[in-house]
């Protein structure tokens, strides 16, 4: 997927989270 500098930290925070 294709995304901006900010939701890249906002999925790469989520990933954290979600794994």
């Amino acid at each position: 997927m294709r995304i901006i500098g900010l939701q890249v930290t906002f999925l790469s925070e989520n990933t954290v989270l979600y794994k």
